[in-house]
């Protein structure tokens, strides 16, 4: 059979080879019994480790964010059939979650000091990899538009009392 993961190209799963025991820790090496620096740890598995001795990350731009351009250009062709008033209110979303980092001024846009992506990274990486009218209708729920609407009311009254 089929599972829903194989029409899933990011889909990941681990297969045992033996049984599996209910309520057996099951453990999962990183780096193959060595030290893992977090450039691989972020780039591989989409997390990184405090205090680790590769605690930071360096992006090519040649190797590292170009390739991927032009494969996210042709998984996003399907946004030019999504609505004029739809792609707005992606902007206003993003530029939502953007003000709100501005906002706490915490300098940890990607992840949290216990390396975890933080609840921005991952509204900036649903609002950005949206392919087309099916995923932008998921993102951009009613409560979504809502409460871009009040934010948006605020930001008037605040601006109008200056």
């Amino acid at each position: 059979g089929t599972s829903h993961l194989d029409s899933d190209p990011y889909a990941t799963s681990l297969v045992s080879t033996r049984p599996i025991a209910a309520g057996e820790e099951l453990l999962l090496d990183y780096g193959g019994g060595g030290p893992v620096d977090n450039e691989r740890l972020l780039l591989d598995f989409g997390f990184v480790l405090p205090g680790n001795a590769g605690d930071s990350v360096g992006l090519r731009l040649q190797e590292d964010y170009l390739p991927g351009l032009s494969t996210l250009e042709a998984q996003r062709a399907g946004m030019s059939d999504v609505a004029e008033l739809e792609q707005a209110d992606l902007g206003r979303l993003i530029n939502a979650v953007l003000k709100y980092v501005a906002a706490k001024q915490a300098g940890q846009l990607l992840c949290t000091s216990m390396g975890a992506a933080t609840g921005e990274t991952l509204a900036l990486a649903l609002t950005l990899s949206c392919r087309g009218p099916d995923d932008v209708a998921r993102l951009l729920t009613p409560s979504v538009v809502s409460m871009l609407d009040a934010a948006d009311d605020t930001a008037g009254a605040a601006a109008g009392g200056e």
